[in-house]
């Protein structure tokens, strides 16, 4: 990855104030582990973050960051921007 783009994805975490932050299907724990840390780093500087999983296993309880899973599947968490981690492709 390049500087440009780097600096992009910088700008775009500090002008943005709400996020919603997925992983790949059925998410390992180092996928967990990384959306969690975001959150809590974009928390940190007062933004809004939740982390969105379609799977959740009992092992990644363990992780800080716990209460920014979101837990209400029938609704949308706020958030204006969209950052998928740990994914190879657009596919999932």
């Amino acid at each position: 990855m390049d500087n440009a783009s780097l600096n992009e994805i910088r700008r775009v975490l500090l002008e943005n104030d709400g996020f919603v932050i997925e992983a790949h299907v059925n998410p390992d724990s180092d996928a967990v582990g990384s959306c969690l840390a975001l959150g809590l780093a974009l928390r940190k500087l007062g933004k809004q973050a939740y982390v969105v999983l379609d799977s959740y296993h009992d092992k990644n309880r363990m992780i800080p960051g716990q209460e920014l899973v979101w837990k209400e599947p029938s609704a949308e968490p706020p958030g204006s921007v969209l950052v998928v981690l740990d994914c190879a492709g657009a596919e999932g």
